[in-house]
């Protein structure tokens, strides 16, 4: 299980880091499973601490993929957040905590 930084949210009461690891988490295999599909590569091939470019991901895959997770995760999620955080993981914690801010 992926593990968020206390640090990173001292800063949201409403949810608990526990819960926020899960979350990251679930978001963590979603992303997994939608770069593997789309590299025809099994998820047990994608390493969630790798770049996402180091895959093949470019930047219209990423827009694609953003929109999808849009549409799974309920908010807007930019193609951006998906290039400047390079690794599945940093984008698992960065839309787990925004989802959480959202939500208080």
């Amino acid at each position: 299980m992926m593990r968020i930084s206390p640090h990173s949210s001292q800063a949201l009461p409403g949810m608990t880091t526990s819960a926020l690891n899960r979350r990251a988490t679930e978001i963590r295999d979603w992303l997994i499973a939608a770069v593997a599909e789309r590299t025809r590569l099994s998820r047990a091939e994608i390493k969630s601490d790798e770049p996402m470019y180091r895959y093949g991901i470019d930047s219209l895959e990423r827009v694609n993929i953003a929109y999808q997770l849009e549409c799974w995760i309920g908010f807007e999620v930019n193609e951006s957040t998906l290039a400047n955080l390079e690794t599945i993981d940093e984008v698992a914690a960065h839309l787990a905590r925004i989802e959480s801010a959202g939500k208080q």
